[in-house]
């Protein structure tokens, strides 16, 4: 049993969910306070205090921190389906479940979102 080895891999793996965890909170703050297109990467690592480099680590592109916001996004709404689906909720709690946390995820996000809807939108060819 190699105990030594398999710590730091651990610790390495928590260090780097931790600082792709800072790199998207900045991101979500910047993209709410001055909008995607204004934000560029070098804010986003001031914020989060990163290099540059390890930013790009994380995420090959600004737009690739969009797919993970919505990722999130949609793995959060899920796990709370499939959490109530477990309890026995019916179809129609269900769906009153997914309008309420989709709601409460607007106005909680409501110009951010605004602006990444709109990036997305404008994007695609």
């Amino acid at each position: 049993m190699d105990l030594v080895s398999s710590q730091p891999r651990s610790r390495l793996h928590r260090r780097k969910q931790e600082t792709r965890a800072r790199i998207l909170e900045a991101a979500v703050e910047l993209f709410g306070e001055v909008g995607f297109d204004a934000t560029k990467v070098s804010d986003v690592c001031e914020r989060a205090d990163v290099a540059r480099q390890t930013f790009f680590n994380h995420f090959p592109a600004k737009g690739d921190l969009l797919a993970e916001l919505y990722r999130a996004g949609g793995d959060f709404i899920s796990t709370t389906l499939d959490s109530a689906y477990e309890r026995g909720a019916t179809t129609r709690e269900r769906l009153a479940l997914f309008f309420r946390d989709a709601v409460a995820a607007a106005i909680e996000v409501g110009p951010l979102n605004r602006d990444l809807i709109a990036h997305v939108l404008h994007s695609r060819p």
